[in-house]
């Protein structure tokens, strides 16, 4: 058996090639609270909306609570996913300020809840006036 060679210089070794990552997603900040500001309009119509297609009279005790209820639970999602530690919230946004956004928003939370409360205490006994007598459905239909 013969080996064959090849006429020329050997060839040069090359490392392997990488290929670069793209640069990692950054929020900004006012896109954040832009998104944050529309969700919580979104909480504050739903419950308006719903409320006005009823028969009953609107009634602006229900309401109230029914939105405080809304906000306050939308705000403690809110809270839950600024400290989620989310690679490209802490980059674009920085821990410190996310921090001072949670620390803000659980005091509004608070406010909610109470607001909440209150509202709902308020409404409550006008719900034994209704025509049914169900509070259950005072609670979950917005309409009083």
């Amino acid at each position: 058996m013969t080996a064959t060679l090849k006429a020329g210089p050997p060839e040069a070794w090359q490392p392997p090639q990488h290929r670069v990552a793209p640069p990692p997603t950054r929020l900004r900040p006012d896109d954040v609270l832009l998104a944050i500001g529309l969700g919580a309009l979104a909480m504050v119509v739903w419950p308006y909306l719903n409320a006005l297609r009823g028969p009953a009279p609107l009634q602006l005790p229900v309401v109230i609570a029914h939105v405080a209820g809304m906000l306050a639970g939308y705000g403690v999602v809110v809270l839950v996913g600024l400290m989620s530690r989310t690679p490209s919230l802490e980059r674009g946004i920085g821990a410190d300020r996310l921090s001072r956004w949670h620390s803000q928003g659980g005091r509004i939370v608070v406010g909610l809840v109470l607001v909440h409360a209150w509202a709902a205490t308020v409404a409550w006994p006008t719900a034994g006036r209704r025509a049914s007598g169900s509070r259950y459905g005072m609670c979950c239909d917005c309409r009083g």
